[in-house]
């Protein structure tokens, strides 16, 4: 839930506050979550400090039928993240948050459990798509009742 403060700067025609966008980056085969910030300088939010890294973040279209992707663009100035991402197995897990300058240590919004796929790079910029796992294309029911597996429910 947005604050009072958030709310009335984004609404308004001209603001002084100053939006943030925090990305945490995190994967099992990574030591340690990677965060960015796009600002030309590093940002404490709760505790942890994310460090200034140019990237852009496009937000999805409101069309009916077809999942929401957030488009990320990464400016491809450190090779670290080129790296790690193509020696991952699975993609990393992404979050996004956003915040105002004037008080980082409230999240005015979230975004959590977003997958970085289809990825492309080159020597400019690392792209990707930030996608939710679809509860549509889940498993239901989550098993398979067979005799095999569950003889007791099959006995006469």
């Amino acid at each position: 839930m947005a604050t009072v403060n958030f709310t009335r700067a984004s609404n308004a025609v001209e603001t002084k506050e100053v939006f943030l966008t925090l990305l945490e980056f995190t994967h099992p085969d990574m030591p340690n979550a990677i965060y960015f910030v796009d600002n030309t300088t590093a940002i404490v939010s709760n505790g942890t400090t994310y460090d200034p890294y140019p990237f852009e973040i496009t937000l999805p279209e409101d069309t009916e039928g077809v999942l929401p992707q957030v488009k990320l663009k990464i400016d491809n100035v450190d090779r670290v993240l080129t790296d790690a991402i193509r020696g991952f197995s699975n993609p990393p897990v992404v979050t996004l948050k956003i915040i105002l300058a004037s008080n980082p240590d409230t999240v005015e919004m979230k975004l959590e459990n977003l997958k970085l796929r289809n990825v492309t790079f080159d020597m400019y910029s690392i792209k990707g798509n930030l996608v939710m796992d679809s509860p549509l294309a889940r498993k239901f029911p989550a098993s398979t009742f067979n005799p095999k597996q569950y003889p007791a429910l099959f006995f006469r």
